[in-house]
């Protein structure tokens, strides 16, 4: 199916207009007149957004895992990426292979983000999170001082020729303020000294991912956006002003192309999500943001 439509602009402040074309944005530019047109008058239309999250397992588990993913996409999220805590190199798999069968029936997309000890993280962990076409790990310390001790060339080119992101989970690091503050500034040259690719702040689960962040993932800009290549997963908001308090819900949701909400109603078996597989971290990273970190 090929439409086109006005969609909000947040970088022009300003609406432009979108062909989508069988789920995907193909391009923002004229159209012909045999496009059909979608008329959006009413709406601000946004891209739906990415967030953080460690439950939807469970939730799922628990046979409610439609009802989590709603909650979701009421809150404007299309893509979640999935805490993962690993303990051992060795559960690698199995935690893997019982993660994916949880979220089998996801009807968004995902991406997995191993939390791991970098006391025990070695390069061939590394190799092996790689080839699981994971994109972003995250990390913790038990001491300030592991950052500075890990051999961290070596994990780089365990990663090699991907750029895998690593993160600094620091809230789940359990350090006094000030170990926190000398750990943070260590993996911070760290980071610049060796170019490493990574973000300075992790962002709360239920918490809006910041471009730049998505664009070190290399979920930018398929996720997240209007540009063209991107999934058309957006939301339709009424043009009502509401008061500041008031939480303005999504009156209709699409996800690659589908209506999965209009009004009261929900339409989710409509939705093809799973987990995102072919991610390459700052694929298409601008060459302006190269060394921002936040």
């Amino acid at each position: 199916m090929k439409y086109v439509m006005e969609v909000w602009d947040p970088d022009a402040k300003s609406n432009r207009q979108v062909k989508v074309e069988n789920g995907v944005i193909k391009y923002c530019a004229p159209h012909s007149s045999s496009d059909m047109q979608v008329i959006t008058k009413p709406f601000k239309v946004k891209p739906g957004h990415v967030t953080f999250e460690k439950e939807a397992a469970e939730w799922f588990d628990d046979n409610y895992g439609p009802s989590y993913i709603k909650r979701m996409l009421l809150s404007g999220f299309s893509t979640f990426i999935r805490i993962l805590p690993i303990t051992y190199e060795t559960d690698t798999e199995d935690v893997f292979k019982k993660a994916r069968f949880q979220l089998k029936d996801c009807p968004v997309n995902y991406i997995y983000a191993p939390r791991v000890s970098l006391r025990r993280l070695t390069p061939s962990w590394v190799r092996k999170l790689k080839k699981m076409a994971v994109p972003v790990i995250l990390f913790y310390v038990e001491t300030k001082e592991e950052i500075e001790k890990t051999r961290w060339q070596r994990l780089l080119e365990a990663a090699f020729p991907l750029r895998l992101m690593f993160i600094f989970d620091c809230k789940h690091s359990a350090l006094s303020n000030s170990d926190e503050k000398y750990a943070r500034s260590k993996w911070e040259k760290t980071v610049k000294n060796l170019r490493i690719n990574s973000f300075f702040y992790l962002p709360e689960p239920g918490e809006e991912v910041s471009r730049l962040l998505l664009q070190r993932i290399g979920l930018y800009p398929k996720k997240g956006s209007f540009d063209s290549g991107s999934d058309a997963d957006y939301f339709l908001y009424f043009n009502e002003k509401k008061e500041a308090e008031h939480i303005l819900l999504p009156e209709i949701i699409i996800l690659k192309g589908k209506v999965v909400k209009a009004g009261t109603r929900w339409f989710l078996e409509a939705a093809e999500g799973g987990e995102l597989n072919s991610i390459i971290p700052e694929q298409f990273l601008p060459i302006n943001a190269v060394h921002k970190y936040l």
